[in-house]
């Protein structure tokens, strides 16, 4: 019932099949690997190097929790038939990692830019975060109801991350955030790297002082 299954499936019946092409094509502005390049410019070729290391550690957070519930919680994708693209049968449904990443990368972007005050930007951004977490559901990767809940999860990360003045401190956390995943799954590869840089990058933080 919380999933939304019902909705999810009426979302994708009323969706034309050109627009959910073209949702598949939004979907990517939420992949962890765009994500990444995203955050990689910013640092690279801004001009506010310091923000954008905070939104490197934002990232990372955003990551080992996302790993965490997904994997504690083990809850299926839309079986496969409800699905326009292909994805990896053993990844999990809920919450939605892409509006997590989303949420964070870009709304944590407006802030730590501060870009709050500019209300074009921000209504972009919300516009941005809302069609990447509905283009999971129109393409049956997700049901609505798990990227409901991934934006809320980014929301409250972005909430807890915020008065961290300490750049290590974010960093640590996730270190920690990731544990249960790595519990979980028996220290899968990405887990294990996102501790290790989370435990690395506070270390360097520290040092750094």
């Amino acid at each position: 019932m919380y999933r939304l299954e019902g909705l999810s499936a009426a979302i994708r019946e009323i969706t034309p099949p050109a627009v959910t092409e073209l949702f598949a094509a939004v979907t990517t502005l939420g992949d962890p690997v765009f994500l990444v390049g995203v955050v990689a410019v910013a640092y690279w070729l801004g001009d506010d190097q310091e923000s954008a290391t905070r939104l490197v550690g934002y990232t990372l957070v955003a990551v080992a929790v996302t790993i965490s519930l997904k994997e504690g919680l083990a809850l299926p994708r839309p079986p496969a038939a409800a699905r326009a693209v292909v994805v990896d049968p053993g990844s999990r449904g809920f919450p939605s990692g892409h509006a997590i990443g989303a949420t964070v990368v870009y709304g944590g972007g407006v802030f730590l830019f501060d870009r709050l005050r500019t209300r074009r930007t921000v209504a972009v951004v919300a516009a941005l975060v809302a069609l990447v977490s509905l283009s999971r559901v129109v393409i049956g990767v997700h049901y609505l109801g798990d990227v409901i809940a991934g934006v809320a999860v980014g929301v409250t990360i972005l909430g807890l991350l915020r008065p961290v003045e300490e750049l290590r401190f974010v960093y640590l956390l996730a270190a920690l955030a990731v544990v249960p995943g790595m519990v979980v799954t028996g220290g899968n590869a990405e887990a294990i790297f996102v501790f290790g840089a989370g435990v690395g990058a506070s270390a360097v933080a520290f040092v750094s002082r």
